[in-house]
């Protein structure tokens, strides 16, 4: 395992490149709001142990479970009183701001918001969410380990931030009321391909391919 120790008063300012770097920066998330509600000088210090038994790594929105989870723990322990929403914003801010992973805000959304037997709908365009009833005697999840690695996954996730970006403003241009890549339409992407290299083209095909089959999804859930 791996331990990291530190006064509250003093707590690391620069990331390790551990994956104590996540906890750490919901931490400096969590005092920045224990600030904000009577000072930081009250807090009691703790001990805090994550165990689990999903390899290391593997996904499952691991990161944000241990980003949402600690903000929740920190939340109860020095009765901050927050709103789950600010947790999973915390959360977020944690990853993006102090790790430096440029994350989508599902995973933390999925963990900080799901609900026992129900789909959570989530709009990442406009942060709008809904619920959706999941009948578990009708439906089976089944989940498998791709064995792609969560760390060798972190340089191409900003990668693939950076190419969507590319593929959004070489298309918006031809769909003026586009305001991201999943409003474009495939016969967009499909008339001006050429004008893309063809690592982003295929970025931008799997995004709209993806938006449009969740679409689908909620259509045939609410059919049952």
């Amino acid at each position: 395992g791996h331990a990291l120790e530190f006064e509250l008063d003093a707590v690391p300012e620069s990331r390790s490149s551990a994956w104590s770097d996540y906890p750490l920066g919901v931490l400096r998330q969590m005092l920045e709001l224990a600030e904000l509600r009577g000072g930081t000088a009250r807090l009691p210090g703790l001990e805090l142990l994550f165990g689990g038994n999903l390899p290391v790594g593997a996904g499952l929105s691991s990161s944000a479970s241990i980003c949402v989870g600690t903000a929740f723990v920190l939340d109860r322990l020095w009765e901050l009183e927050s709103e789950r929403m600010e947790l999973v914003q915390a959360a977020l801010r944690a990853e993006r701001g102090f790790v430096g992973v440029q994350c989508g805000i599902m995973d933390p959304f999925a963990v900080g918001l799901a609900r026992p037997g129900e789909l959570l709908w989530l709009d990442c365009r406009d942060t709008t969410w809904s619920w959706m009833p999941l009948d578990a005697r009708v439906y089976s999840i089944a989940i498998a380990d791709t064995l792609v690695r969560r760390e060798l996954a972190q340089g191409a996730f900003n990668q693939r931030v950076a190419q969507c970006r590319a593929a959004f403003e070489a298309l918006r241009h031809h769909q003026p009321e586009a305001r991201c890549l999943r409003d474009v339409r495939m016969e967009v992407l499909d008339e001006h391909r050429d004008e893309l290299e063809p690592a982003v083209a295929r970025r931008a095909e799997h995004v709209i391919h993806e938006v449009a089959r969740t679409f689908a999804a909620r259509d045939a859930l609410q059919r049952r």
